[in-house]
């Protein structure tokens, strides 16, 4: 065996041995917007915000943080945490509309077997008692092939009060998020389970208890486990799945925890200021 083949057996195996993988699975991504919803419905941005906490499929997003509603789905800075809030075809000439029945396809004509010979040698012709026909297997009926259903045209924006509720379901959604945030909420998007949304109590309860489980825990049930049993039952498993990916999550919460600390510590001393205590 090669030096070369020696040394990846190797590398293989340490990896193996600290719980790692030379090929990290890749990290699910949530739909991508529609280049004709983005251009029509454009970006909405807020304002700066630097409180509260934003996690994307078990990633800390690093403060301070911009909500944006991008054309049909959710940005925070950069990265997109949802899917579409609203499918860009419900803003279109297509909505509602279904496509055509399948059509079926005629099936190939099926072989007819031949008929079975009289006889299978000359001595058989003289045969006294006649031998029982073979019996012969049914031709098997034709087959209806269905083809695949056409798919929705995708249609045309349509500027109606109907378009109107729908995006601004989405910016009250955006406007929500936001809210949350600058009252030092959490947000835990995931391709994996639904949004979590904390308020300023639950975020602190959690905040107190999942550095600690991160470090101390081995593996995603571990840290469900953990969580249980200080009281956190709203984290559902999937999503100590996805917190688990990175073991050195806790480090980073315990940063951003320190930021808005620093941060609520400075605007107390400006409002001491501009109030003159």
């Amino acid at each position: 065996m090669s030096f070369r083949k020696i040394f990846i057996l190797a590398l293989v195996s340490m990896l193996a041995a600290f719980g790692m993988s030379a090929a990290p699975a890749s990290v699910p991504e949530f739909d991508k917007v529609p280049e004709p919803a983005l251009a029509t419905l454009k970006v909405a941005k807020g304002k700066v915000i630097s409180t509260g906490m934003v996690f994307v499929n078990g990633k800390l997003l690093k403060g301070p943080y911009v909500v944006s509603r991008y054309g049909t789905a959710i940005r925070v800075n950069r990265d997109q945490v949802t899917g579409q809030i609203v499918p860009w075809i419900q803003f279109t000439t297509a909505a509602g509309t279904k496509p055509p029945p399948p059509k079926p396809v005629a099936a190939a004509p099926q072989p007819v077997p031949a008929p079975p010979p009289s006889s299978s040698s000359v001595d058989d012709l003289f045969d006294d008692d006649p031998q029982p026909a073979k019996p012969q297997a049914a031709a098997a009926p034709p087959v209806q092939q269905v083809s695949a259903p056409p798919p929705v045209p995708a249609g045309d924006y349509v500027d109606t009060p109907r378009s109107k509720n729908l995006l601004k379901r989405i910016n009250d959604y955006r406007t929500d998020i936001d809210r949350t945030l600058r009252n030092n909420g959490v947000f835990i998007f995931s391709v994996r389970h639904s949004p979590i949304r904390l308020e300023a109590r639950m975020a602190k309860e959690l905040m107190a208890v999942l550095p600690d489980a991160l470090r101390d825990a081995n593996d995603a049930r571990q840290l469900y486990e953990m969580l249980r049993r200080k009281g956190i039952t709203y984290i559902p498993a999937a999503a100590c799945v996805d917190l688990m990916r990175d073991r050195a999550l806790y480090i980073a919460i315990r940063d951003r925890l320190r930021e808005i600390k620093e941060e609520q510590s400075f605007r107390k001393m400006l409002d001491s200021a501009g109030t003159g205590r």
